[in-house]
């Protein structure tokens, strides 16, 4: 039987016009205290969109890596603790291990806490990682994003006490942080918190950095950002406190680097902000304000530092 081109054409397409289903398999349960998570990861099939439900502590390195939509929820304060956190100042980093590593992996944490070695979660080879509603309290750093990843952070989570960095994009990564995914809040609606880290947030080479709504306080230093970053930091409200109470500068600019300002910066006891090398500020929100700040509203630390709107700089 002979098939005319017309209904090969046809065919060809339907088929391109029909949606795509990804397989979802049932979800699976993880008691940490009977049940090894990692082992029950590693028998998923990665080419389905898998959730599992955690309770109890899971004292063990997760190795998450190939997985097209893995899905991980807390239940009743369910935590994820690397097997070893060595807060030796000189080797300390060195020693201790990551609790949950993603690699080329869509994935979400939902309703954990993390607790640290080197650090709590690590987002490379260009994944998609979300974490929402968690908790990240002890370590040495919280969670990194690379290799043109995209991290996602989002609700009430609170990223706290670590002896390093509370999040960090690095190599042209992606970071979004705010009350909601969708950035469908309003006003009232608080973002995450992140305080009492040596620095808040670190952004270099090429990565973006949003944030909406974000308390960034009590930290050493706020925002860093470095060789050609981009930050958006935003208010739509005063519901967060911005960028505030951090014993040095509350955002640092170097090297390149671009920030977009929408926020209270107060109380911080270096610079409100520090613009450095070819670096540009640009005032952007009316709700942007400083005060009692213990060195300069903007400090045009370099001749070649820019700012739009502030009218420091040269």
């Amino acid at each position: 039987m002979k098939i005319s081109n017309s209904s090969c054409k046809f065919v060809l397409t339907l088929l391109l016009i029909l949606p795509v289903f990804t397989l979802q398999a049932a979800p699976s349960s993880v008691m940490c205290d009977k049940k090894s998570l990692a082992d029950v990861i590693g028998k998923l099939e990665k080419s389905k969109s898998n959730t599992i439900n955690i309770t109890g502590d899971c004292n063990e390195d997760i190795v998450i890596s190939g997985h097209q939509d893995l899905t991980l929820i807390g239940l009743d304060g369910a935590s994820i603790t690397a097997t070893v956190f060595d807060d030796d100042p000189v080797e300390g980093q060195e020693n201790s291990t990551v609790a949950v590593f993603i690699d080329n992996s869509n994935v979400t944490l939902q309703d954990l806490t993390i607790n640290g070695g080197v650090e709590a979660a690590i987002c490379m080879a260009r994944s998609v990682c979300e974490f929402r509603d968690v908790t990240i309290p002890s370590g040495w750093n919280g969670v990194s994003t690379g290799d043109h990843s995209k991290l996602y952070i989002y609700g009430s989570s609170l990223i706290t006490n670590l002896l390093g960095i509370g999040v960090a994009g690095y190599t042209a990564s992606h970071i979004m942080m705010g009350p909601d995914k969708f950035l469908n809040f309003g006003p009232e609606d608080a973002g995450p918190v992140i305080n009492g880290n040596w620095v808040g947030v670190w952004v270099q080479d090429g990565s973006f950095f949003r944030s909406d709504n974000v308390t960034i306080t009590g930290n050493d230093y706020g925002i860093f950002a470095q060789r050609n970053a981009t930050l958006k930091v935003y208010n739509q409200a005063t519901v967060a406190l911005g960028v505030s109470n951090n014993t040095d500068s509350g955002i640092w600019l170097r090297s390149s680097s671009t920030a977009h300002i929408g926020v209270p910066i107060n109380d911080n006891g270096g610079d409100g902000i520090r613009v450095g090398p070819l670096s540009l500020v640009h005032n952007v929100g009316a709700l942007t304000s400083f005060s009692n700040n213990g060195g300069a509203e903007v400090n045009c630390a370099h001749t070649t530092a820019v700012d739009i709107g502030f009218g420091v700089c040269p």
